[in-house]
């Protein structure tokens, strides 16, 4: 089973480029940014038409990036072009099932430039559409955890994951509310009971202070909203004082 607890070891935030947003000239220049504030894993959103998950923010990069005529193909070749950029850097693809199943499960899961893969719409119950698919797969599935899990489900869910298990940390979309930290550590603490794969949290972190404390109990962040924000409006203050630079 693939495990990112060595990528997450000296670098524990893990940012998140929608690919295209603003162009693709932009979605490399977020990367080499990223890489040169020492990012060992960085996530990559596919754009779709319908982002159930999603909260506005990434919902209009998500919207603009298909302006731009951006597909699961594009994406893939952009994973490939950093990849052979960096090839130490773990590239997650965060991706509805609609564009992989459109572009192939055979085809996606044999790509060989990318580390793993997010699909926030498919459950555990139809897990079984991609596990044959990912039993000879070079790419790590990583579910998603909501807070109101109930711990009689943990057990199946943690079993289909590798990489990393990635808790939600609020109830709701990406960006929409502030997480509540109290709750996520005691989440964390139960989790971290139960497997051997870090526990990495997203959803709803907007400052530093939330990273600190989230990294008290946590092997890794996630941030999305808050940093497409910052590049929409060119704060690199703001962005430079996530990464301490």
């Amino acid at each position: 089973m693939k495990n990112f607890k060595n990528s997450l070891k000296t670098s524990k935030i893990i940012p998140y480029i929608m690919i295209g947003h603003l162009g693709l000239d932009h979605s490399r220049k977020q990367f080499d940014y990223y890489v040169n504030m020492g990012c060992e894993i960085i996530e990559l959103g596919v754009p779709f038409s319908d982002p159930s998950a999603d909260g506005l923010i990434i919902q209009n990069a998500s919207k603009n990036a298909l302006s731009y005529n951006i597909d699961l193909q594009t994406c893939m070749t952009f994973v490939e072009s950093c990849k052979r950029k960096k090839p130490t850097i773990k590239l997650i693809l965060m991706s509805y099932l609609n564009p992989i199943y459109a572009y192939g499960l055979s085809k996606f899961f044999a790509n060989k430039f990318l580390d793993g893969v997010i699909i926030p719409d498919l459950p555990y119950e139809s897990y079984d559409l991609i596990k044959n698919h990912l039993e000879n797969s070079p790419i790590a599935f990583i579910p998603l955890l909501a807070l109101d899990t109930l711990e009689a489900r943990y057990k199946d869910i943690l079993s289909i994951g590798s990489g990393f298990i990635y808790l939600m940390s609020l109830k709701g979309t990406t960006g929409a509310n502030t997480c509540q930290i109290k709750i996520v550590l005691s989440q964390i603490e139960i989790l971290k009971r139960r497997t051997e794969l870090p526990v990495v949290v997203g959803f709803g972190i907007k400052s530093k202070k939330q990273v600190n404390e989230i990294l008290k109990q946590a092997d890794g962040v996630v941030m999305a909203s808050q940093l497409i924000k910052f590049w929409e409006n060119q704060d690199f203050k703001s962005l430079n004082l996530i990464f301490n630079k």
